[in-house]
């Protein structure tokens, strides 16, 4: 039986302070919660409503965690919701800590300033449309633990490596180490198809929405790329550029 008192607890991981204080997330629907526990994140607690009933899509990976799952009232339910339609099922998880890949893939992505929790989730679930599994964000970018960061990759965000580099120092080691090429998308750069890095290691920087990356991380760029437009947009959404530029970069 879960008290009032925990309840309120629990809600307080709405809040970042509070999630990086705790170290925990929660997760929201059946099918969110089932693709956390099959990236391996060890999961704390499932709640869910009286009127709730498992689909039976994902029975095999709910049943480990049976002893796990209580049962509250709607009301309190939606204390632990942050979305319009509740999904009358909430689960506690644990973040685990980050274990980055000494082969990290042949690209990876750094997003600089990237403040919009949807934009920030889809690029997340593009990234792992396309194998790319590691993500290094600047101190500006939005919180990749935030709800709706989660909720707009689809669960992709479980199974991928983000990492936060604060400093430009931090890129420029970064850079150093790794060995990758950073290609920057910019409105005046290279044309896209015009770029060459069949061999190469690459770090693809994506920027602000509104106003692309800062010209201090842009400056650590070794080249800037456009994806070439024919009609009269002004631009690409940056979750569609993103998606543009790394089926270019994953297919050379």
């Amino acid at each position: 039986m879960i008290s009032k008192a925990e309840i309120k607890e629990l809600a307080r991981l709405h809040q970042k302070k509070f999630r990086d204080q705790e170290n925990k997330i929660l997760v929201e629907g059946e099918k969110m919660i089932a693709e956390a526990l099959s990236s391996g994140w060890e999961c704390e607690l499932i709640l869910h409503s009286n009127d709730f009933s498992f689909s039976g899509n994902y029975d095999d990976i709910y049943r480990p965690v049976q002893s796990l799952i209580n049962t509250v009232s709607v009301k309190e339910l939606k204390r632990l919701s942050d979305t319009v339609t509740p999904q009358h099922i909430i689960a506690v998880f644990r973040v685990p800590p980050v274990k980055k890949s000494k082969e990290d893939g042949r690209v990876a992505l750094l997003l600089d300033s990237v403040s919009d929790p949807g934009n920030f989730g889809t690029i997340i679930r593009t990234a792992d449309w396309f194998g790319v599994k590691c993500i290094y964000t600047t101190g500006n970018c939005a919180d990749y633990l935030n709800p709706k960061v989660v909720r707009a990759s689809m669960g992709s965000v479980f199974r991928s490596v983000i990492i936060r580099l604060e400093t430009s120092d931090d890129i420029r080691s970064y850079l150093r180490n790794s060995g990758r090429r950073m290609i920057c998308a910019d409105m005046h750069g290279t044309p896209l198809n015009r770029l060459h890095s069949e061999s190469e290691k690459v770090l693809l920087l994506l920027g602000n929405e509104a106003n692309g990356p800062s010209d201090e991380v842009k400056s650590l760029a070794h080249e800037t790329a456009v994806i070439p437009g024919y009609g009269k947009a002004e631009s690409l959404n940056v979750a569609s550029a993103a998606a543009v530029f790394l089926y270019a970069l994953m297919t050379k």
